[in-house]
């Protein structure tokens, strides 16, 4: 193939490329300010550990910290499997790996859809779809609000996360789900 053919194809896909997101959701009450990691507190970003704080949250907690079981996180991925690929969408989850406090999902789209769109509608889902399988009452959240979004940065980033980061999650009892389309 000639060189100016290799260099407009290479243009093109970098015109055709989609935005990647890493998309992460906490189960309920899982990740407390006591954590030794410290904790995320909205528009206030990483915070340190707080074991005061954390007390406090347990107290205004109105329901039980959820854990999920490996069938909750087989669950969890179905539900964002299927969400993603209704066809009015379009969106491609090219894997999703879910733990007994959270789940993360890599996400693309080819549409213009804002990524707050896309965590709200996956977020709604996931939660609703737990409500629903544990027969709890409407008001009964699995997921914390909200989530963590952040862009895939690179070819390297992503592959970082497909092949090192996701797939490491399965020593902690994991469930991994891959689209082989994208790996």
């Amino acid at each position: 193939m000639p060189q100016n053919v290799l260099i407009r194809l290479n243009e093109l896909i970098t015109l055709l490329s989609v935005a990647v997101y890493l998309i992460t959701f906490h189960s309920y009450c899982s990740w407390l300010p006591d954590h030794p990691r410290g904790y995320v507190r909205r528009k206030k970003g990483i915070l340190p550990a707080d074991p005061k704080m954390s007390t406090n949250y347990r107290h205004r907690a109105k329901h039980e910290r959820v854990r999920f079981t490996s069938e909750d996180c087989d669950f969890l991925l179905d539900l964002a499997i299927n969400e993603c690929s209704q066809s009015s969408r379009q969106w491609q989850l090219h894997m999703g790996v879910a733990v007994f406090n959270h789940v993360h999902l890599l996400v693309s789209w080819a549409a213009f859809t804002p990524i707050e769109r896309v965590q709200a509608v996956l977020h709604r889902a996931l939660n609703v779809g737990m409500r629903d399988r544990h027969h709890a009452a409407n008001g009964r959240p699995f997921l914390s609000r909200g989530g963590s979004v952040k862009r895939v940065a690179d070819h390297a980033h992503y592959n970082h996360l497909v092949h090192t980061n996701l797939p490491s999650h399965r020593k902690y009892g994991g469930v991994l789900r891959t689209s082989q389309l994208w790996l």
